[in-house]
């Protein structure tokens, strides 16, 4: 195949594409940090698994207003 002198790519990622997919890589990267530093200040599994229950209310009601 031959190339054309002058041809390049379509620029297609926007400003919003380009958040979403930088919000969306610290996201993703903190649901492998957090984990560690919440079992870290919270002593006992039960602990964890209500501060892990009112974390996603927390964050349903955020989503929902």
């Amino acid at each position: 195949m031959k190339g054309r002198a002058g041809a390049s790519l379509r620029r297609a990622i926007r400003l919003p594409h380009a958040t979403a997919m930088v919000v969306g890589t610290i996201v993703g990267a903190s649901i492998f940090v957090q984990p560690s530093e919440i079992t870290g200040h919270v002593p006992t599994i039960a602990g964890v698994f209500a501060v892990w229950l009112i974390s996603g209310a927390l964050t349903l009601i955020g989503a929902l207003v």
